[in-house]
């Protein structure tokens, strides 16, 4: 179990490292249409819908903010690595998981905020 826990983890290891170096800052500063769409409905469209639904189911106080955040962050890493795998548009992946994480900073304290107004009503 050692072992295989050993491999597991420098597969980790390399894995972010192979994301790392599929990250285009360019790609990120010229988005394409797709690219935008992506970032709209993972940090705007997703929230919404969820914090909605949760309200509409009667959840409120930190259970809906717990919600809120977990439907705010940027999409995962991993995916890019699925995408080189196999054969999907990996650069496309780079490029929206770069513009995510930065509009992610300023996105997460607005969904946090809005959510605390509902929250509490």
């Amino acid at each position: 179990m050692t072992a295989i826990d050993m491999l597991g983890t420098a597969s980790l290891s390399l894995g972010l490292v192979m994301v790392g170096a599929g990250l285009k800052i360019a790609d990120a500063l010229r988005p394409s249409g797709a690219a935008l769409l992506a970032v709209a409905l993972k940090l705007i469209v997703m929230p919404a819908l969820m914090v909605g639904a949760s309200a509409l189911l009667g959840i409120r106080g930190d259970a809906l903010l717990v919600i809120a955040l977990g439907a705010a962050v940027p999409t995962a890493m991993n995916g890019y690595l699925l995408a080189k795998q196999m054969g999907g548009d990996a650069e496309l992946y780079a490029a929206v998981a770069t513009i995510q994480t930065a509009v992610s900073f300023f996105t997460i304290p607005l969904v946090l905020i809005a959510t605390r107004y509902v929250a509490a009503g």
